[in-house]
């Protein structure tokens, strides 16, 4: 609403999508999108990369787009392609619906023993067959696990971030959370 009432309309369009609704924010912008042609609802995040940058991290995504096509586990999602539209660096990625993990703790507090047991043998079940495939994620936190209605436990943005930035610089800018879970190969500092 706020792009139509600034006489920006043009900004809702990414390609060949339409932005909807926000879904996040954060270091990346996160919206939910439809095809112009009509088709599935998917997820359009933003990447904030300096221009000097921008080149080598969208080829990296290119690259996670490439290895990561045909690959399917309902339990993990890839990035499925990426445009850079004036100036404006956006990945395309399959919808989940759901809430994330950390939200879901938030709201309704501990989850039952037998229910975390499930969630591990999903996501294990997914990270296995990603890693067969070189996939690695980089980035394992309760903000990235979506919890499905159907009782599916999802990781999204599988590999994104490593793609986005391969080293990670440890700083207190950052809320502890952000940090949970990270690979120990992706830290530089």
């Amino acid at each position: 609403a706020s792009l139509l009432q600034d006489g920006d309309p043009e900004r809702l369009r990414v390609g060949d999508y339409v932005l909807v609704d926000r879904l996040g924010g954060g270091d990346c912008a996160t919206y939910m999108a439809r095809s112009i042609g009509g088709g599935p609802v998917v997820v359009l995040k933003e990447i904030v990369a300096p221009a000097d940058r921008r080149a080598a991290i969208k080829g990296r995504v290119d690259d996670l787009c490439t290895r990561g096509r045909d690959f399917s586990t309902s339990h993990v999602v890839t990035p499925d392609a990426c445009y850079d539209e004036a100036g404006r660096f956006f990945v395309v990625s399959r919808f989940v619906g759901g809430v994330d993990a950390r939200s879901r703790i938030v709201r309704h507090g501990r989850v039952p023993g037998e229910a975390v047991a499930e969630i591990a043998r999903q996501l294990l079940t997914g990270l296995a067959v990603a890693h067969r495939r070189g996939l690695p994620h980089g980035d394992v936190r309760l903000s990235n696990l979506r919890l499905t209605p159907r009782g599916e436990a999802v990781l999204v943005n599988h590999g994104l971030r490593c793609a986005v930035s391969p080293i990670l610089r440890i700083d207190d800018s950052r809320a502890p959370e952000w940090y949970e879970g990270v690979a120990p190969e992706r830290i530089g500092t």
